[in-house]
């Protein structure tokens, strides 16, 4: 009887034991599908990152990797949507978005249609007033501290250096005052004003867009454009050239020396370049961002004539700003936070109205892995270098720009490149309404000008795919800066 009990008991403790066991595993198990779905506050709150909309607080959804909240309405500015039906009667669908028609209540540029050029703050509605009207030479008398919410001064203006890209324009609005003001500073009849065709001109004659290298300081006309040239990147041996019409000039370089022009039509309007991997080993894509969305060339469709552009599923909308970095291993992405107040976005302040994402570059077969997330305030942009450590962080209303790593601060900054080496190299405002952009191709700054009225043109008929440069004696406000 004894031993019956004896092995009673010790069965008991066995399954005792298994129990136990059994019961710590399924706790283990359950803990951690639990801790993955549950991710930390800053993770579920709105503009957390998240992978799922598990990874958010109820109610909010996973957006481009970020925590968003839902619209809390149908059919207002900004919500999303399918065709016009969707969106209030004032409003149309765009882009699957509700934009303000012309003439339509707004906040900000971004509210508007992309025919649209500003949001008046005088009447709060869309305008598609000519954007020559919107440039200024800068006022000494208006304080540079002012505050922007009410309207954008005519020394503290954002960077219009992209002036025919809208999206860069995304959160100018302009009061009647500050509009007529430059509509006076514009006077056709004098030359040298900003334009961007010949009816803009007294003389009938808006001249050509530059691309002009810097040589250890030297200025040389490299090309000229009868229409606005808007950006230009390295593409292997070759040149990529953006015109304001959308089409591309391909400057090809053959193994004697000698060059050619092609011109390269495509399947959307491009507005700006970028680049992911290396020109050495032509291991490449091309990007390029059109009304907010990045797309990526058909590399099917490279050597042709036609390119044709496929949307870049894994890169968010409402795109306002893109830089790569030298070692063609990074892409920066900058666009608003949506949920913002539109309050918010129209004043200088320190709080984030935007975000930023740094993709790494992974192959040309695989899309790029989103590996760091910032919130920004309005008005700042950055300028990547060599790699993902060094950059610009550019405030385009103060005109001032902190180099990283380093920390230093750069005054007087309306343009520049963060040099591979760690130089930058600045362009100052003085030269705001000639300069539109500048890129860096083939170790050297190369600088890209706004059309001006001419009186007189001394150059051969706009027939060619280019025209054959003049030697000219230019000045212009650049500094390195070691």
């Amino acid at each position: 009887m004894a031993d019956k009990s004896q092995n009673l008991i010790f069965w008991v403790i066995v399954i005792s034991i298994i129990i136990l066991i059994i019961g710590i595993i399924l706790f283990v198990i359950v803990d951690h599908f639990d801790r993955s779905a549950t991710p930390s506050q800053l993770q579920r709150t709105v503009g957390g990152a998240c992978q799922t909309d598990k990874n958010c607080l109820p109610g909010l959804s996973c957006l481009n990797f970020i925590c968003m909240a839902p619209s809390t309405s149908t059919g207002n500015i900004g919500d999303n949507c399918k065709s016009n039906n969707n969106c209030l009667s004032s409003l149309t669908c765009q882009n699957s978005v509700c934009k303000a028609k012309i003439g339509a209540p707004c906040n900000l540029l971004s509210d508007c249609v992309s025919s649209a050029t500003a949001c008046d703050t005088v009447s709060h509605t869309c305008t598609n007033l000519p954007l020559s009207l919107m440039v200024a030479p800068l006022n000494p008398s208006v304080s540079a501290s002012a505050p922007v919410g009410s309207g954008v001064t005519l020394n503290n203006l954002p960077n219009i250096s992209n002036i025919s890209n809208i999206s860069n324009l995304s959160n100018l609005s302009l009061s009647g005052y500050h509009r007529r003001a430059m509509a006076r500073s514009r006077n056709p009849s004098v030359s040298g004003s900003y334009c961007l065709s010949n009816s803009e001109c007294s003389s009938g004659l808006c001249g050509d867009s530059k691309l002009i290298a810097d040589v250890n300081g030297g200025f040389k006309s490299v090309h000229r454009f009868s229409r606005s040239l808007m950006d230009v990147i390295q593409e292997g041996d070759n040149t990529l050239m953006l015109l304001g019409d959308g089409n591309i000039m391909r400057e090809v370089y053959s193994s004697n020396g000698s060059r050619r022009l092609e011109m390269i039509k495509g399947d959307h309007k491009i507005e700006q370049f970028a680049s992911l991997g290396s020109n050495v080993s032509n291991n490449v894509i091309l990007c390029g961002l059109s009304q907010g969305r990045l797309y990526q060339m058909d590399t099917n469709t490279s050597t042709q004539n036609s390119w044709k552009w496929e949307l870049s599923s894994w890169a968010p909308s409402g795109i306002t700003h893109i830089s790569h970095s030298h070692d063609g291993n990074y892409l920066w992405i900058q666009f608003p936070i949506k949920f913002s107040s539109p309050r918010l976005l129209t004043s200088y302040s320190k709080k984030p109205t935007q975000y930023g994402h740094l993709y790494r570059f992974i192959g040309t077969s695989e899309s790029p892995v989103l590996v760091k997330q910032s919130l920004l305030p309005w008005g700042i942009v950055r300028i990547y270098g060599r790699n993902d450590v060094c950059y610009l962080e550019v405030n385009q209303i103060t005109r001032r720009a902190i180099r990283y790593p380093k920390g230093d601060t750069i005054r007087d900054f309306h343009l520049g490149l963060l040099m591979p080496n760690g130089e930058v190299y600045k362009i100052g405002t003085k030269n705001n309404l000639e300069i539109r952009n500048v890129k860096l191709i083939r170790g050297v700054p190369h600088l890209i000008t706004h059309r001006q009225c001419a009186s007189t043109l001394n150059d051969s008929p706009y027939t060619n795919l280019a025209i054959s440069p003049i030697s000219e004696n230019f000045k212009f406000a650049t500094e390195w800066v070691i």
